[in-house]
């Protein structure tokens, strides 16, 4: 029978209604935590949303009181609330209904009720104590690959607590952890068998396999000292194989996680955690030769440390497993099946194929659907750089509003990250997003915080919800540094992992302070957006509206994909008088209505200099391209290409930005004349002397 009917009705330390007020927006963690300490849990903080400690466990454990409690959580009020299950405790976690009736059938076979039963998003978590000399560790499962499946929880594992996201108290009857029903090895041993597992049983002293040295516990601390010995830099093929010891070691269990994050933060090649936990999640459920902690001892001995410096520790035991076993687990880990036709392939890229997943893959593909029409598609990533106040903001809102608003897209699958605003304007913006119907999330808010972001996109890319996402970073900047090549380029790496899998991702970004030769914007930071993105747009202001009222911007591809256009202009009001409200519903697209140079506005101010020493020159008789050349380098301090690109980029008919035109005269020269002006050629015959005694 389930224990999902089982209600702690007498029960006064119900959890739930105790940390959640009536009217209360967010659960008080920080009374969970010290009523959870009170019944004898180990309590953590965890980072929401993510299922990872905000703290290093032993730090946090030596000295764990009250007070500790009440003042971390004072200080950060949104972190929910875990607990470090001890060697005296045992969690069984049924993810599944067939795993709940599962756990349930064992439970009655054994004659033993759970007295401690949380429910969980997916499932319920039944608490034991563990009866004196039981044996037994971690394990974890694949839910898609064995949904009946038990994951076991004891000895240095992470169980989150209610009231966190997803968990809430189904029924408790004692007070204390050290009153909850005894789990007997039988109990624990049938769990095993029903996993497919191994009985769990300690090994002796000496044996071929670290698994059984002692207690886990033990050997986790091994694993620990080892691992400190080891370059973090070393190749990836032995890095990964400490990874993949370790997540054996420990079970797959966070502590692992947390371990060998730390020691490969001490390297130069680390990447982040992102990508880390991402590789971590990979080695869970999967078949194939183990990787232990000899394997770890291998390289250690590679690399000429003394395993006799760690005390305590019986290195000799462990049997080396040689390096090729990583390659056999990898293999295991996505096999192909082997070409129909010829002889079949062992090369080592084969189990990589994706042939015969078409059909698959095409599920994941989403329809070529404007997001912000007509430069942003869905299922790509595009970058939009812009200087600060050019709208760049106002512009992908009212894109998305249009684009709700026609069907294209559903408002719930939009996730707005606003990280350039003060409170004034995320609010502002907030009621707009109200208004259609797409959510808003905004560090320092509801427990969200920038550094988030890459576990999210790459749990939306693992769990099959990216597809149904749209993101737009507003800006760029917040989640990573543009300017740090290591940084921008692991998180273009998750972009382009949660692009992969169907998501959707518009980032804003800010453009360098120095323009181009030809005056328009660059973009800020290293290329590796540039590179990585889909699209990318850079703006420029055409024209600031000063007198119309009207701002005309102009968005130009650096790079694109997909039937997005290459350059597009939006108008949208502009003065003292005007909220934001009406500038949002001010945007227009500009149709282009004279085939001008498109030169933005900014650049006719910052050339302005060089503009009137060419006028002065032309007007004085030198009209020649080389006279004009040498009068630019000599009086605005341009270089030879700067001034040429000067006199091509105004160089045109009759219009509000070019500024001069020229005739092909004897010999091929060039005559400049200014358009504002009758079109007087002057004579050719100045010279290079009277040139230079022209005055500015």
């Amino acid at each position: 029978m389930s224990h999902s009917d089982k209600k702690g009705g007498a029960d006064p330390h119900a959890i739930n209604s105790a940390t959640q007020p009536a009217g209360t927006a967010q659960p008080d963690y920080k009374a969970a935590a010290l009523d959870w300490f009170e019944c004898g849990l180990a309590v953590i903080p965890i980072v929401p949303l993510l299922k990872k400690t905000a703290v290093t466990w032993d730090p946090w454990l030596a000295d764990l009181s009250d007070k500790k409690i009440t003042e971390y959580w004072t200080q950060h009020p949104a972190y929910e609330v875990g607990f470090v299950v001890s060697e005296d405790l045992i969690v069984f976690d049924a993810d599944t209904p067939q795993a709940v009736a599962a756990l349930a059938e064992i439970e009655q076979a054994f004659d033993v009720t759970p007295r401690w039963v949380h429910k969980t998003r997916r499932g319920e978590h039944h608490f034991f104590r563990r009866a004196p000399g039981t044996y037994a560790k971690s394990d974890a499962h694949s839910i898609a690959e064995h949904p009946e499946r038990i994951d076991v929880k004891t000895g240095r594992s992470i169980v989150v607590l209610p009231p966190s996201t997803g968990k809430s108290v189904e029924m408790r009857e004692v007070e204390h952890a050290s009153d909850l029903s005894e789990a007997s090895q039988n109990l624990i041993d049938a769990v095993f068998r029903h996993n497919g597992r191994p009985e769990p049983r300690p090994a002796p002293e000496c044996t071929s396999r670290p698994a059984g040295v002692e207690q886990q516990s033990v050997q986790q601390r091994d694993f620990e000292l080892l691992i400190e010995l080891l370059d973090p830099d070393c190749g990836y093929e032995e890095w990964r194989t400490v990874l993949m010891a370790a997540h054996h070691t420990y079970g797959g269990d966070e502590r692992g996680l947390e371990v060998v994050d730390n020691w490969s933060a001490k390297g130069k090649k680390y990447d982040g955690s992102a990508e880390l936990r991402a590789k971590w999640k990979s080695f869970g459920g999967h078949a194939g030769a183990t990787v232990t902690i000899a394997s770890v001892c291998h390289i250690a001995k590679d690399q000429g440390v003394d395993l006799g410096r760690i005390k305590g520790s019986s290195w000799e035991a462990f049997q080396v497993v040689p390096t090729e076993t990583v390659e056999q687990r990898e293999s295991a880990i996505s096999p192909s099946p082997q070409p129909q036709h010829g002889a079949p392939r062992t090369d080592p890229f084969q189990r990589f194929s994706l042939t015969g997943k078409s059909a698959e893959l095409a599920k994941q593909v989403a329809d070529e659907v404007f997001v912000f029409e007509p430069l942003a598609l869905r299922g790509q990533s595009t970058c939009i750089y812009a200087a600060p106040n050019t709208g760049k903001t106002l512009l992908v809102i009212k894109g998305l509003i249009n684009a709700i608003a026609q069907g294209r897209i559903p408002p719930s699958h939009v996730r707005f990250v606003n990280a350039d605003d003060n409170s004034r304007g995320l609010v502002q913006k907030l009621q707009i997003a109200e208004k259609n119907g797409f959510d808003m999330l905004s560090p320092g808010h509801n427990g969200f915080e920038t550094t988030m972001l890459p576990d999210l996109l790459i749990q939306a890319s693992t769990d099959g919800t990216a597809r149904n996402l749209i993101m737009i970073l507003d800006t760029a900047k917040a989640f990573t540094d543009l300017m740090d090549k290591t940084k921008s380029s692991t998180f273009t790496r998750v972009v382009r992992k949660f692009v992969a899998q169907g998501g959707t991702l518009i980032a804003l970004a800010h453009v360098n302070k120095k323009k181009a030769v030809d005056g328009r914007s660059i973009h800020a930071g290293t290329t590796d957006i540039k590179d990585d993105f889909d699209c990318v747009y850079v703006v420029d202001v055409i024209d600031k509206g000063r007198e119309s009222g009207t701002c005309v911007v102009e968005f130009n591809y650096e790079k694109r994909r997909g039937s997005v256009a290459d350059t597009a202009r939006f108008s949208y009001r502009v003065g003292s008088g005007v909220s934001y409200e009406e500038m949002l519903e001010s945007v227009a697209i500009v149709e282009a209505t004279e085939p001008d140079s498109g030169i933005p506005m900014a650049a006719v101010d910052l050339d302005a200099e060089a503009i009137s020493v060419v006028e002065h020159s032309i007007r004085s008789g030198q009209c020649k391209k080389a006279d004009l050349v040498k009068a630019l380098r000599k009086h605005a301090g341009l270089s030879r290409r700067a001034a040429e690109a000067l006199l091509e980029r105004y160089t045109g008919h009759v219009s509000t930005l070019s500024k001069w035109n020229y005739e092909v005269r004897e010999h091929g020269s060039h005559c400049y004349y200014l358009l504002i002006e009758p079109a007087v050629i002057p004579d050719e015959g100045a010279s290079d002397s009277e040139a230079a005694d022209i005055a500015f």
